[in-house]
């Protein structure tokens, strides 16, 4: 069964804009709608207490009160709120009640992968390499504390305008991968499909069990995206695009892009192989490998200083 990850709420089901602020007014004034998805609408919001600009992500009433999407909610933000990771966007707060759910998460002065790739078109290679290393930094990090991702994406990496640095947000669907068993809540059990069917691995896409091997799969994708302005994976159904992330061998960067590095090829061709113990088996590896593809590839402007 296919669950998407990206629930768009209609004019029915988005919190009424006045309403949201007669509810929070005490703590946040909203300012304006940023976007909707992911199981909610965020919007642009000031908190009164402490006087900085967040993030709201507000989830619809119509979902609040349904047990399993409301769950799942909840662990994002227990999730999200326990990581402390300049990749990552922190998480600040949560507001509950019997049918309103919210959390305040920092707020990115810029733009989405996906806004910005389809605003300006494909990244530059320096931008790119800049990207994939700071999103596999975030990996790293939450893979280590036995959280996997479940849904990179363009629209879940946000590419902050001053410092240039990339950061993953919406751990909407991930699982503790010691700590929650399959059938915890019902959420994300096996041959149980969660996430972005353009940006599955193909053992999410069959609803088998997945580790990190599976967010490296999908950072893959993402890497494709930025530097070719398209999506690598796609169909005229959402099974048929499944289908093809068990089946079809994706081609190697080198001959979608011209500009990109020998060196830095094999990194991102690896990522996406279709078995997952031919993948880079840490996030950590990735990492690595990118750092010697750079001594490797004097194209690439010197000095993308890494951060760990």
């Amino acid at each position: 069964m296919y669950i998407p990850s990206c629930l768009t709420a209609t004019d029915s089901t988005a919190p009424d804009f006045q309403a949201l602020r007669n509810r929070l007014g005490e703590r946040y004034f909203i300012e304006r709608e940023l976007g909707r998805g992911g199981m909610g609408t965020v919007y642009l919001a000031r908190d009164v207490r402490l006087d900085r600009l967040v993030a709201l992500k507000v989830l619809p009433p119509e979902f609040a009160v349904q047990a399993t999407l409301r769950d799942r909610f909840l662990r994002e933000t227990r999730t999200a709120a326990s990581f402390s990771h300049p990749n990552i966007v922190p998480v600040y707060a949560v507001e509950e009640s019997d049918d309103f759910l919210a959390y305040a998460m920092g707020y990115v002065e810029g733009e989405s992968l996906m806004e910005r790739v389809r605003r300006a078109g494909p990244l530059t290679v320096r931008e790119t390499v800049k990207l994939m290393q700071d999103v596999a930094y975030a990996l790293a990090y939450a893979h280590g504390r036995g959280i996997v991702h479940r849904d990179i994406k363009p629209d879940n990496i946000m590419m902050d305008r001053a410092s240039g640095r990339a950061l993953v947000m919406d751990f909407g669907i991930a699982r503790a991968k010691s700590n929650a068993p399959a059938s915890a809540a019902g959420l994300t059990r096996v041959g149980e499909v969660v996430g972005t069917p353009e940006y599955m691995s193909p053992e999410q896409a069959s609803g088998d069990e997945v580790d990190g091997r599976s967010d490296l799969y999908s950072l893959g994708l993402a890497v494709m995206f930025a530097l070719t302005g398209e999506q690598a994976v796609t169909a005229e159904t959402t099974q048929k695009v499944l289908v093809k992330q068990l089946t079809v061998r994706l081609p190697s960067i080198a001959t979608l892009r011209s500009d990109w590095p020998d060196a830095l090829s094999a990194a991102v061709d690896r990522c996406v192989l279709k078995d997952p113990d031919t993948r880079f088996q840490t996030a950590e590896e990735l990492v690595d490998a990118l750092d010697v593809a750079q001594l490797a590839a004097p194209e690439i402007p010197v000095a993308i200083r890494l951060e760990r």
